[in-house]
């Protein structure tokens, strides 16, 4: 199948593929064979997953797909100026069928939420395309594009659009370069290089959009009572043997209106201080059941790895950046943690340096 009737493009299959490394033979012919895609990023979204998602919806348009996007759980205000963000659906919101999931920037199946229990999304194909090491590869075999050698999955979704031969519009250049520009925490992490840069020149232009704006509605805008919780935490960090850490509470996370005020700059600003070797923002969140679970953010130096204390308390991420959940309270977990941090990251003895 070549898409809907009437659409204005070639067949896929008879198109020449240029294929990057990593991507599964599959994929092309997939998504050939797909009319109505899902497309689906990782609960409590970040620049990576708002941009790859919104921009895969773009490309796939471009082709003649029919593309429904979707995210469980409220919306990050900070993405909003990006095309397509009003779009996005919860589970709930889901209607009809569809011929193919895409899900993108997503370790592990947990982090779509009520998207995998959704029964008609089961028996379809599920195309997994990610650049975290961690990942589970949770998609239909032969369909997990996982390739840790990439610093965003915004990266992938440009080498599908090029292996596709589909043109970039200024709707997709634009939430690629979000993407880009936040998984590689503005081009200061390591992996930053000459072939990374030459990417970014794909997606600034010339004049599709005015690329300043969205540096600066990405890097620099918080509201001001996220300003008022960055001061009020930051007040509070304590320093542990080069463990730098933060404890927050759900209320201290709720604006007034009820909303879920921003963090992903404090988790920043603590790995910033030249005292941390290792940065931890703890969240405590009372579920619904009420019990209560704490989401551990992490950060490390360049010559640290905290993936895999992540990875085995549940979690997951990058060498530099992780992340996981575990049931508890803050006075229960915050001291475990920390033990763990010390003793498997940075290699103390027990009891202190």
């Amino acid at each position: 199948m070549c898409g809907r009737p009437g659409a204005s493009w070639t067949c896929w299959t008879v198109w020449t593929w240029t294929m990057p490394t990593m991507m599964p033979r599959q994929v092309p012919a997939v998504l050939a064979e797909a009319d109505r895609i899902l497309c689906l990023a990782h609960r409590e979204p970040d620049g990576d997953a708002y941009g790859s998602l919104l921009a895969l919806r773009w490309i796939l348009e471009a082709a003649g797909k029919q593309v429904v996007t979707g995210i469980d759980g409220p919306p990050d205000w900070t993405y909003r100026f990006l095309p397509g963000y009003q779009g996005v659906r919860t589970p709930d919101r889901i209607q009809g069928s569809f011929d193919l999931v895409v899900i993108v920037d997503c370790s592990s199946i947990d982090r779509i939420g009520g998207f995998q229990d959704l029964e008609g999304l089961k028996q379809l194909p599920w195309l997994v395309i990610d650049h975290h090491p961690t990942n589970e590869q949770f998609g239909t075999p032969g369909l997990n594009w996982v390739d840790a050698s990439c610093l965003s999955t915004c990266n992938l979704v440009l080498q599908l659009a090029e292996a596709l031969d589909r043109p970039l519009s200024a709707n997709a250049k634009k939430c690629l370069l979000v993407g880009m520009l936040t998984d590689s925490l503005c081009f200061r992490i390591k992996g930053v290089d000459q072939a990374f840069m030459r990417e970014v020149m794909k997606v600034m232009g010339p004049d599709s959009y005015d690329f300043q704006y969205v540096v600066s509605r990405t890097l620099g805008f918080i509201t001001r009572d996220e300003l008022q919780l960055q001061s009020l935490l930051l007040s509070r960090m304590q320093l542990d043997d080069g463990v730098l850490w933060v404890g927050m509470t759900s209320d201290q996370a709720t604006g007034p209106q009820g909303e879920r005020l921003k963090t992903r700059g404090i988790i920043q600003r603590l790995a910033e201080v030249d005292e941390a070797r290792v940065a931890v923002l703890f969240r405590e969140t009372e579920l619904d059941d009420g019990r209560t679970e704490v989401k551990c953010s992490l950060r490390c130096d360049p010559d640290l790895d905290v993936s895999r204390l992540a990875l085995a308390l549940g979690g997951g991420g990058h060498q530099l950046a992780a992340g996981c959940k575990l049931a508890g309270s803050l006075d229960a977990v915050v001291p475990e943690v920390i033990a763990r941090i010390k003793d498997q990251v940075l290699g103390l003895p027990v009891g202190g340096s």
